[in-house]
């Protein structure tokens, strides 16, 4: 008989009690069976990938808000609007800039006068 993975495992998140993780080990490591979802190594994989996604995107997230500074200053406009609700895209932010009605006004007549 294989023996089992040894990691204590929650039923679900209002339990108080823990179980042992029903899959069967499939790797050794210190002694003691892991199975692959609770295997130190993959946890720790899992966890590099992760964190390197949430870097991209903040990094993405960090590259939108100073081309949003840029084109604020470009227009003479006050500080960018960032809206991280519904319908924004996969960076974070919606793809637009709020500016306010007296900057609108200005810009146009501005636009006027060249």
């Amino acid at each position: 008989m294989k023996a089992r993975c040894c990691k204590l495992v929650k039923p679900d998140n209002r339990c108080y009690y823990s179980r042992q993780c029903q899959h069967i080990g499939k790797v050794k490591r210190e002694g003691k069976w892991y199975c692959h979802q609770h295997d130190p190594v993959n946890i720790k994989k899992r966890q590099a990938a992760t964190a390197a996604m949430h870097k991209s995107k903040e990094d993405k997230d960090r590259e939108i808000e100073q081309e949003a500074n840029r084109l604020a200053k470009a227009l003479g406009c006050g500080q960018p609007y960032y809206d991280k609700g519904w319908g924004s895209n996969d960076h974070g932010y919606r793809e637009f800039l709020l500016i306010s009605f007296e900057d609108v006004k200005r810009l146009i007549d501005q636009a006027k006068r060249k």
